[in-house]
This record gives C-alpha cells, structure tokens and sequence, in this order.
C-alpha cells in the first residue's frame, strides 16, 4: 500500500496555524468591558469596582455609548454619588427601555477614586426564556455535529476498511476545520479581535460561543483519525485527486502570504481570521460533491455512515435555530452576517444532507440488500465447498 499524498499538505496546515497562534499580538487596548444581560422592560441594579480613599461623597459620571439606533437602549441616571469610605462601588439602576446593545462608561474627576470597572456592556433581549433556549440550542447542535464524526471512524474500524469513503473528502475536510478552528479560537480569546468585530457589528452579540470552538477542533482531531485509519486500513486503488491536492496546496500558499501581510499590517487580524471563516464555508460548499459523485459512481452508500449523515442533518436545523432565535431575541439580524459562516454551513450541510438520506435510503436502497444478500450467499458457498472438500 502506498501512503496518501496529502501529508505535506497535513504538516504545511500545522506549521500554518502554528505561526498564527504565535503571531496574533495581545490587545493595546483596556480589558474587555464585562457583558449583562437584561430583559426588554426590566429596572435593575448596576454594580462597577472603584478604589480610592473618600471622605466625603464624590459624584461619578456615567454615560451611554449607542450606534445605529434611534430609540434609547438603557436609560442611566447621569450622575451618581459614590463614598465615602474605603472600598468603594459604584452603584445605579439601568433600565432597559428597547432591544439592542450599549457600552455604559463610568469617569470621575476626582484624583481620589479610580474607576476599576469603567466599561460595562449592556445587551437588551426581548426574554431570559429565550436566552436560555439559544443556550440549549447551541449545546445540542454542538453535540449534534461533534458526535456527526465518530459513527464514520467506527463504521471504517468495523470493516477495517476505508472503501467508500471519498479520499478526497476527507482532504478537504481536514483543511476546513483546521481554518473554522484558527477562525474561531481568534474570536473567542484575542481580545483586539472582538474589539474589531464589535466596532464592525456594534449591534450583534458575541459571534463566536464556547460549543462552536469545540465543535471545530473536535472535527479537526476526528479528521485527523479518520485519515490515519486511510493509511492503516484497506481502501483499494482510492487517493486524493490531483485537483484537491491541487486547490488545497494553492489555499494554504495564499493563506501563509496572508499571514506575512497580516503581521506586516497590511490586513488586520480580524480580516484575516475572517478569511478563514470563509476558506470554511468554500470547503463545505463543495467537500461533499466528491462524496456524492463516488456514491452515484458506486451505486451505493457502502462505507459511508449513514448515522454521520443523520446526526449532521440535526446539528445543522439546530444551528439555524439558535442564530435565528439570538437574531430576534437580540434584536439584531446582524448575527447573521457577522458570522455568516455559522449560518452558511447550516445551510449547505442540510442541503447535502437531503442528497445523502435520499441516496441511502431511497436510491440505492435496493442495492445494500442485493449486496448484503450476496455477501451472505458467498459466505455460505465457500462454507460449503469447504465442507465438501475438507482437503482443499
């Protein structure tokens, strides 16, 4: 058997992302402003840290800062009285007058106090019911498209064969969710990434949740497995099309020229982990034509899981979901272009989904039985023959 030749492409991506880990700068700017969520009508108390030394009461200023929106978000009072005392707070009530979101500042004039907390971010949402339905949905979606990978690794240990499964498929699997993991652990930790994101979409909330970056690198781990089971198990006359080695060798070369321009600040950081959000959506959009092709060419599904078809089909209706549900519930349809990947690969995962259920379980029905049945039949010749024929 000889090896798959995509392995210098596999090592080019790790040396890819780990110039990238190592490269994203930290964040000029103050700590992140804490987030609160409060619902549509609702008046409650509003807590920051101070420090300082009073004797007397000193008056705090607060204020809002609100975009692209003409009806008040959070009403304020403008000045509050702080201390005296030693630990100090500054204390208010905000009410929440529309949906949306604002970024609350807190100053003082007095060389007494330091405002600690001087930022605190307001999201406006029309339930807490619903914000804790949009939770559940991206857990369920998480797991939904998380667990999608392993009845594939188990189908190929079972046959302790890989035929069926397109080579190329994987190839392009393997680089997607390496860049959908580069794109989103940059959303979720780098700081002067999220500053960006929200200068661009001051209106949308957080683009990228905790499920979504392990949703990503678990694919990416169970891709790597499935193509280490290529090289150990059998799989024909199957290897990654010169096309694919192809498409992916010139992808990863603009990315890695990207990458230099990016820390020569020609493009920003989120520009560029923005580009690999979208080398995901391009990936998905056509990985599973290949799949497709080599079924219809096979005239069976035969080594391909049906049970990853099934559970990708539920991760992708819960993915819309949730960012339709976020979408109303924040009053920013915004979501859905700020991370516009997210709502892509729900949508080009469900369509190819149909193609594969109806392969399956309509197509080429009839053909897994006929196999099925002629495999039993074989199997019972040979036993026979042997039987009849105990010296051969």
């Amino acid at each position: 058997m000889t090896r798959p030749k995509n392995g210098r492409l596999n090592s080019l991506t790790m040396v890819l992302m780990l110039l990238l880990m190592l490269s994203v700068p930290k964040s000029s700017a103050e700590v992140p402003p804490r987030l609160l969520f409060l619902q549509l009508g609702s008046i409650e108390k509003v807590s920051l840290e101070a420090s300082g030394q009073l004797n007397s009461p000193t008056v705090v200023t607060t204020g809002v800062v609100q975009r692209q929106h003409h009806s008040t978000i959070v009403g304020v009072p403008h000045e509050v009285m702080v201390g005296p005392g030693l630990v100090l707070k500054v204390e208010f009530q905000a009410e929440a007058l529309s949906v949306g979101r604002v970024l609350v500042k807190v100053t003082s004039s007095s060389s007494q106090i330091s405002i600690v907390e001087d930022r605190l971010t307001i999201q406006v949402i029309r339930s807490y019911a619903l914000h804790i339905l949009e939770i559940l949905f991206g857990w369920v979606y998480f797991l939904a498209w998380a667990v999608a990978a392993y009845p594939q690794l188990i189908t190929n240990y079972r046959r302790k064969s890989v035929i069926g499964l397109s080579f190329d498929f994987l190839a392009l699997n393997v680089m997607g969710f390496l860049s959908y993991s580069l794109y989103n652990v940059g959303m979720y930790w780098v700081p002067a990434v999220q500053e960006e994101y929200h200068r661009r979409f001051p209106d949308a909330v957080k683009g990228v949740d905790l499920n979504d970056v392990l949703f990503s690198v678990n694919g990416f781990l169970c891709t790597l497995v499935s193509i280490t089971q290529c090289i150990i198990y059998e799989r024909g006359m199957q290897r990654v099309s010169l096309k694919t080695r192809t498409s992916m060798a010139v992808t990863l070369l603009c990315a890695l020229i990207a990458l230099f321009l990016t820390i020569d600040q020609k493009i920003s950081w989120f520009d560029y982990l923005t580009s690999f959000s979208l080398i995901k959506l391009g990936v998905t959009l056509v990985k599973y034509i290949p799949q497709a092709h080599l079924n219809y060419m096979r005239k069976s599904t035969a080594g391909w899981s049906i049970g990853n078809v099934l559970l990708d089909f539920t991760g992708g209706v819960f993915s819309l979901m949730q960012m339709l549900l976020q979408a109303y519930n924040s009053g920013s349809w915004m979501i859905l272009f700020g991370n516009f990947t997210k709502f892509g690969l729900g949508i080009i995962s469900l369509v190819f989904d149909m193609v594969f259920i109806v392969q399956h379980y309509w197509l080429y029905r009839d053909v897994m039985k006929y196999t099925a049945v002629s495999m039993v039949e074989q199997f019972t010749d040979s036993d026979s023959k042997h039987k009849s024929n105990p010296t051969s």
